[in-house]
């Protein structure tokens, strides 16, 4: 299952980097627990194979067996060993991208939780309630990068802003739209933090070759999220507007292709 395949890589990562800040942390000004991550932190953590391959066995007990997080997790056999050591594999080069390209870094937080009392106001006046939870909020340099780590073959770049929003597209960036909407999330929970926001894909399947983690829209890269920040906010606004306008009823898509793997075709009856 594809979706077991991501948590378990998403939650290695998490474990790896919250580890270094329970060991390495320190509080920051804004009172938030930190930590430096040098090239030589991540070097001890890529070459204990061990130790990665035991977040791994953990959260495969955890997260496929449903296992308590405490159990003792057993040896992964036959097609979980497969998996297993994909796992592994992809979590390396991860860490040796990280180490070549980013470190030193300030890690602030995986899997981080906006949510609560988030509201997206709108211009008709309504407040929009959203919960979001972040793969990874790090600072590299001048920029606090958000970064949504995928695992499949998400497409990175869109013909343009509109088209994230073009209902009748056969395929939209659903992967450029969700981290864009994290910035805008993100600025909403900290408005207090003014620095350039760098929305980032981790495409890991791409950590071989071509790994470059930055979005391009119009065939530009985004290196901030204010570069595109005042057309998406404005379409985004557009979109919910409309979702929530009772004179506005519900109809069915007319690109079928959009049905094939949803959850509620049933109770539409889309067939």
């Amino acid at each position: 299952d594809s979706g077991v395949f991501g948590t378990i890589y998403h939650n290695v990562m998490a474990s790896i980097y919250d580890s270094m800040k329970d060991k390495y942390g320190y509080d920051s000004t804004e009172g938030e627990r930190v930590v430096n991550v040098t090239v030589s932190m991540l070097d001890e953590v890529i070459t204990n194979s061990e130790q990665i391959m035991r977040y791994i066995e953990r959260e495969f007990n955890t997260v496929f067996y449903h296992a308590h997080p405490d159990a003792q997790p057993p040896q992964l056999k036959g097609k979980n060993s497969i998996i297993g050591h994909t796992v592994f594999t992809y979590v390396k080069q991860t860490l040796e991208y990280d180490r070549d390209n980013c470190a030193p870094f300030i890690y602030h937080a995986s899997e981080e939780r906006l949510g609560g009392a988030l509201f997206l106001p709108l211009k008709n006046g309504f407040n929009v309630r959203f919960k979001a939870f972040l793969d990874r909020v790090d600072y590299v340099h001048d920029s606090l990068r958000i970064i949504d780590y995928k695992t499949g073959t998400d497409a990175v770049e869109a013909a343009s802003v509109d088209d994230l929003f073009d209902a009748k597209a056969e395929k939209i960036p659903g992967a450029v739209m969700q981290v864009l909407l994290y910035c805008k999330l993100y600025t909403i929970a900290h408005p207090e933090r003014k620095c350039h926001i760098l929305p980032l894909i981790y495409r890991v399947r791409r950590a071989f070759s071509d790994f470059v983690p930055i979005i391009k829209i119009a065939n530009t890269e985004v290196v901030s999220y204010n570069d595109v920040k005042e057309r998406y906010e404005e379409l985004l606004d557009k979109l919910l507007v409309e979702l929530f306008d009772e004179s506005i009823p519900f109809s069915q898509t007319q690109v079928i292709q959009h049905c094939k793997y949803c959850d509620f075709k049933t109770i539409c009856k889309r067939n």
